[in-house]
């Protein structure tokens, strides 16, 4: 399964990441509410780069 396979190549710290920016995730969230650091937006990026989704800016804010 390639997701199984993809968890294994995630390091402790990007699982981590994953599993608290997941608990503030929503369909139709802004990055600036999920977001709440650097480390959290490139463990993000670097998690869902691969996966097609868009990121917009509206009014100074990201979602």
């Amino acid at each position: 399964d390639t997701s199984q396979a993809e968890t294994r190549l995630l390091s402790d710290e990007a699982k981590d990441a994953a599993v608290q920016i997941e608990r503030r995730l929503l369909l139709g969230s802004k990055l600036s509410g999920v977001i709440n650091s650097k480390e959290d937006a490139l463990a993000l990026f670097d998690l869902y780069k691969d996966e097609g989704y868009m990121l917009t800016e509206h009014e100074g804010l990201y979602c």
